[in-house]
């Protein structure tokens, strides 16, 4: 894996690009349970175990990237990644990164949607 940093964006950063109109593709990792609870409006929602599973199919069986599950997830644009707290996220970021995603295009939304719910949209439910 990548021992290069991830990069980060808070909820307040990524909260104004939204209402700019230059939102990052939201990439949501949590379970389908946490999805019901609280979601951020947009997000592609693929959890972390099938994100592990199309990595796997394409680095040990030469699927391609856009017959699994994260052919919904173009590698040619800024991809803000979330989970509950940030530590999920972190991790599908690096499994992206080394199934071919750029580095500098995967963010991981700093405090997941915990710290959303807290500095951006109190409309969203915490947990």
């Amino acid at each position: 894996m990548s021992d290069q940093p991830v990069p980060v964006i808070n909820p307040t950063e990524l909260k104004a690009r939204i209402d700019a109109g230059t939102a990052p593709l939201l990439l949501d990792v949590r379970n389908p349970d946490e999805w019901e609870i609280a979601s951020i409006e947009g997000s592609i929602k693929i959890t972390l175990p099938q994100v592990q599973m199309a990595a796997q199919q394409i680095a040990y069986f030469g699927k391609p990237r856009e017959e699994t599950v994260l052919g919904q997830v173009p590698t040619d644009q800024p991809i803000v990644v979330h989970c509950h707290h940030g530590a999920r996220s972190e991790y599908a970021i690096m499994i992206l990164r080394e199934v071919g995603y750029q580095a500098e295009n995967l963010i991981n939304l700093e405090g997941g949607i915990d710290a959303w719910s807290v500095e951006a949209d109190p409309n969203v439910s915490r947990y």
